[in-house]
């Protein structure tokens, strides 16, 4: 089912006082989390401009978002997966869209980590100035689907006070551990962790930076499982049943 979305002609003057020039563009169904059927098909998309918060919709895999938007400065859209047992939440994939190109193929976590620095500096003076487009293509080129181990405290900071440049978009470090995990068809928060089907418990490799957590949910029983790597770098984690 197609649905679209499309804004009124009173909010489509108002945006045209505000911003300026616009045009029409049609934002695809969002990509799916992984190919596992058992997984929930709903997305929450967000549409920030220059880092103030637009809109927002609750839609479908299988919805396309169809608005207007300013010709200048950056529009980005953040899909983030809805619909499993809290507090699991698969990390957010996004859409950068340049005014003077035509609309990108690509709906990817480099995007998406892009758009939400764009909402943290959203107060910041450097918020207009800031090169978000240099930033993206760093942070494909870098990062790829692991964009989301950036630290973007650090990042947001260093573009505050003047002293951020292109080293500092990295991963963690991350520290490494094997953990047994019971029988299931566990998913990861992470995308980059591949779904993985357990017959019986056994050893599953775990990596975290200090500070940091991630959750694993099995899709059977939809008990989750919470780690996280405290400040002397020990291991900890809880399950959490249904």
């Amino acid at each position: 089912m197609k649905i679209t979305l499309l804004l009124c002609l009173f909010c489509l003057c108002c945006s045209c006082v505000l911003f300026g020039p616009q045009r029409q563009i049609k934002i695809p169904p969002p990509p799916s989390y992984t190919n596992l059927e058992e997984l929930p098909q709903i997305y929450e998309l967000k549409y920030i401009h220059q880092g103030t918060l637009i809109e927002h919709w609750t839609i479908s895999a299988d919805q396309s978002v169809e608005l207007w938007i300013p010709k200048e400065g950056l529009s980005a859209f953040i899909f983030t997966p809805r619909g499993y047992p809290p507090p699991f939440q698969p990390y957010a994939q996004g859409l950068i869209i340049d005014p003077m190109e035509k609309l990108p193929d690509y709906r990817d976590y480099p995007s998406a980590v892009t758009a939400q620095l764009m909402l943290l500096l959203h107060n910041s003076p450097e918020a207009e100035s800031f090169n978000y487009l240099r930033f993206l293509y760093e942070l494909r080129e870098r990062l790829g689907i692991h964009s989301w181990n950036i630290d973007l405290t650090e990042v947001v900071q260093r573009i505050n006070n003047g002293s951020f440049n292109a080293r500092y978009i990295k991963s963690q470090e991350n520290l490494q551990w094997q953990v047994i995990f019971p029988p299931g068809l566990w998913i990861c928060e992470d995308p980059g962790v591949e779904p993985f089907e357990l017959l019986e418990s056994q050893s599953v490799d775990i990596s975290l930076p200090i500070g940091a957590g991630l959750r694993y949910l099995d899709l059977k029983s939809n008990l989750i499982r919470e780690f996280f790597c405290d400040p002397s770098g020990r291991l900890l984690w809880v399950d959490r049943h249904p």
